[in-house]
């Protein structure tokens, strides 16, 4: 008896549902036909479908059974969580999301010590160009099973190939369902735009040449198609992906009811290529991103998604509504109060969304919508090049000081962070070093040599923007030293935590430093936890003698069961992380689920979305360095300390923000303002506590990009397009109004052309370029006075009633090749 007729009889007797019944059948003759179609005989089709169908359905019944398994995990987790909760309830849900965040970043970083030899050998260059591209074809090559010469190129795709396997094995334990694929090599994503451009008659040739038909596997049999299909078939097949492509999967087969619960990875190959080298030349022309960037963003989504699985399971907006219901549940019972009700929802509500935050939000609203938010993207990094070229000359003092404040915390001497700091500074110097390659040992690689984006993503996260703004806005953080600043102190930072833990090895977790055992607890350590940390090996020795327990190596080293030593790694590499975060502070997922339009689920380019997309400009440092003094306030012990700390953290921001205030007026061709006045400290307070707008509009009047308070709450695009208009526009209107009354036409466009090209202009005022005065001096004003010789006077009016209202005086006057004199340093002091 075929299948067919086994399972229509199982229907007659009532064995098997007739909807189920009446699916079997259709899928079985979809099958058929489609080898058939293929060039297969009528009669081994029948049998070829039934059996492939049989194999679908075992693989159907066990991939339920392990959703099943993991939806009663999850549940399971929720349960325990709330039952044993102490405390409130209403900040539970914020710290099981948030905790995520430490989580993924754990993990990110473990994926890259598993292939640090890679990063370090391809990290991008000013430009944004990975090194060593002619080894990196080779590394994709090995990667795909083709043969290559270079032992290191097989030795670098040997380490992603397990790095992959790893992490999709890791996902899968968590509910997620994503075959192995041989050879896999790389996720490969089309542009949309530049298919659908392109037309099909153009795209489907071009394609159908460079696929290795034979071996792919046909969409409608779920089966190799073995020989290469006819033209028409091919044409039919093809036809049909540039549509899904150009279109949207859903554009084939509309279906009513349809609900997406969550993000659900596949490892889909629907087109292979003959080969690498024809998947590449492809990719070039037709891929949303190059192989190199490709497989960083691959890492990033994987230790996200692997982070948020572990918790909530492969449908995490479910869980986290389960986990809001049990909590109202256990409030009730308790009856903690309308208020403390509310609180709790309110807490639950929130950390739905920074979980999108961290899921990554929605796709943009149609073609309009996609090339408003590339551009309006795209302009936000633009003016992040512009407005962020002299950030180092806040960030590294502050960013020092807030690495030596987290320190103490934990008890631990910041010296020995500084030291590797500055050691490392020089390995970037010098394109490496003794240093850098002891790091590397432990499998620590800098943060930029996987996400080259990373430092600018302190300010500003954004949607993909074109990418010469992405090569702008990195070569901005470069270029001043931002990069290499915030690389070497974060690496710094987990270099000393490793140190720390290694040398309280022999302490029991209650004689611990108290603020070393709470940032513990806040990762969710227990005492057993570190009886088994400090315990089971991977002590590192280096060079001068030195030992420490880095999570990273000791995750590579230990004998522990893999979930064992999983599931510590997480613990004790979020405590590496967490440190780092207080150290030099990047993002806060807590501050994100306000400020983030992707946290309410506004599309990219919406109106709603790119409004406080621009108002959140350059805020999302500050929430990041409010919760993290939060953080360290809460690690101290008794009221006295926590007042003692906060004094400390005062005055300390307040002489940081005095130093940055004066050396960026020097850089700007000032002398040093005087300090005895009061609204210059309140400035330096607001600058140096990670307000540096506010400082500056305290201190100046307006904010870097122009406008007082309003300007700073709407943020750069708004006075973006103030200043645009009155460039443009404005002056035509003027001109045309001034001819109507019969008055001369005199428009100041020479003027607002400079005003609007020095505050603009990427990396005008970047130190390390001699921008600033120099930049403005030798090359805006030189242009200015040739085009409009008459502008002098106003040049150095303007000038004139700066130094009035704020008390600075100017030794580089505008209009000046040279400057005047020499800064005077005394008028700091009155002198």
């Amino acid at each position: 008896m075929s299948a067919s007729n086994c399972i229509n009889a199982k229907a007659g007797q009532g064995l098997v549902s007739k909807p189920r019944a009446k699916a079997a059948a259709k899928r079985i003759k979809e099958i058929r036909e489609a080898l058939i179609a293929g060039g297969e005989p009528p009669a081994s089709a029948a049998t070829m479908a039934e059996t492939q169908y049989g194999a679908e359905l075992t693989r159907e019944t066990a991939n339920q059974k392990w959703r099943i398994i993991n939806e009663v995990r999850v549940q399971k987790q929720m349960d325990d969580a709330v039952a044993g909760a102490t405390g409130r309830l209403g900040g539970m849900a914020i710290k099981m999301v948030d905790d995520l965040d430490f989580d993924a970043r754990s993990i990110h970083k473990s994926m890259m010590g598993r292939i640090g030899e890679f990063l370090e050998k391809t990290r991008p260059d000013l430009l944004g160009r990975m090194s060593d591209p002619a080894e990196w074809l080779d590394i994709l090559k090995a990667m795909t099973g083709e043969a290559v010469a270079s032992p290191a190129a097989k030795r670098m795709a040997g380490a992603i190939t397990d790095m992959n396997e790893w992490a999709r094995k890791k996902l899968n334990s968590y509910g997620y369902n994503i075959g192995k694929l041989e050879n896999w090599g790389l996720p490969h994503s089309h542009n949309a735009t530049s298919i659908g451009k392109a037309k099909l008659a153009t795209w489907m040739p071009e394609i159908d040449n460079l696929l290795d038909w034979s071996n792919m596997i046909n969409g409608k049999t779920g089966m190799p198609f073995g020989v290469v299909p006819s033209q028409a078939f091919r044409e039919e097949y093809l036809t049909a992906v540039y549509k899904s492509i150009v279109y949207g999967r859903d554009s084939k087969n509309p279906e009513w009811g349809v609900s997406v619960q969550g993000a659900v990875l596949e490892r889909h190959r629907e087109l292979k290529f003959k080969n690498t080298q024809a998947w590449v030349d492809y990719n070039a022309k037709y891929g949303a991103a190059d192989p190199h960037s490709t497989l960083l963003m691959h890492m990033d989504q994987m230790s996200r998604h692997i982070a948020i699985a572990k918790q909530f399971g492969p449908t995490p907006e479910v869980a986290l509504k389960y986990l809001e219901d049990v909590i109202a549940n256990k409030s009730a019972v308790k009856d903690v109060g309308f208020d403390a009700a509310l609180r709790a929802q309110g807490g639950a509500r929130h950390a739905l969304r920074m979980l999108r935050v961290m899921q990554g939000g929605i796709g943009p609203n149609g073609a309009v919508g996609a090339f408003s938010a590339r551009f309006l993207s795209t302009t936000r990094k633009v003016i992040t090049a512009a407005l962020l070229d002299r950030a180092i000359i806040i960030s590294a003092p502050s960013d020092l000081n807030s690495a030596r404040i987290a320190a103490q915390a934990i008890g631990a001497n910041p010296a020995n962070f500084m030291s590797t700091y500055v050691n490392l500074l020089k390995d970037e110097i010098a394109g490496g070093g003794a240093t850098r390659d002891d790091l590397l040992r432990q499998q620590h690689v800098l943060d930029s040599f996987a996400n080259p984006g990373v430092t600018s993503s302190r300010f500003q996260a954004e949607y993909p923007a074109a990418a010469f703004a992405e090569v702008l806005s990195n070569a901005s953080m470069r270029i001043q030293g931002l990069t290499a600043h915030t690389d070497a102190l974060r690496e710094s930072v987990r270099h000393m935590m490793a140190g720390e833990f290694a040398s309280n090895m022999t302490k029991g977790f209650a004689d611990l430093n108290p603020g070393f055992r709470k940032l513990m607890e806040d990762s969710n350590v227990t005492e057993a936890d570190w009886d088994l940390f400090r315990n089971s090996g991977g002590l590192f020795t280096a060079s001068n003698g030195a030992t420490f327990l880095s999570p990273l190596m000791w995750h590579r080293s230990t004998t522990l069961a893999p979930d064992v030593a999983d599931d510590l790694f997480l613990k004790m590499q979020g405590v590496t992380e967490r440190l780092a975060e207080l150290a030099v502070p990047t993002r806060s997922l807590i501050a994100q689920g306000v400020m983030n339009p992707v946290a309410w689920g506004l599309a990219p380019g919406s109106a709603p979305y790119e409004l406080i997309k621009s108002a959140g400009m350059f805020k999302s440092f500050l929430g990041a360095f409010v919760i993290n003094q939060a953080r360290i306030i809460g690690m101290k012990q008794g009221m006295a300390a926590k007042t003692a700390y906060v004094g400390e953290l005062v005055v300390t921001m307040t002489m940081v923000g005095a130093l940055a205030t004066q050396v960026g007026d020097m850089l700007l061709g000032r002398d040093p303002r005087p300090m005895d006045d009061e609204g210059f400290w309140i400035g330096a307070a607001l600058r140096g506590g990670a307000l540096g707008p506010v400082g500056d509009i305290l201190n100046a009047g307006q904010t870097s990009w122009g406008g007082g308070l309003p300007g700073y709450l709407a943020g750069p695009i708004p006075q973006l397009a103030q200043d645009a208009f009155e460039l443009g526009p404005g002056n035509l209107f003027s001109a045309a109004a001034q001819a109507l009354d019969g008055d001369e036409i005199d428009v100041n466009l020479m003027g607002d052309l400079m005003k609007f090209q020095k505050r603009y202009t990427p990396m005008w005022q970047t130190p390390l370029a001699a921008g600033g005065a120099a930049f403005d001096r030798i090359i805006s004003d030189q242009i200015q006075l040739f085009l409009d010789p008459d502008s002098l006077d106003d040049m150095r009016k303007a000038a004139q009633r700066s130094e009035n209202l704020f008390g600075y005086s100017n030794n580089w006057m505008p209009g000046s090749v040279l400057p005047d004199r020499l800064p005077n340093p005394a008028t700091a002091f009155g002198g």
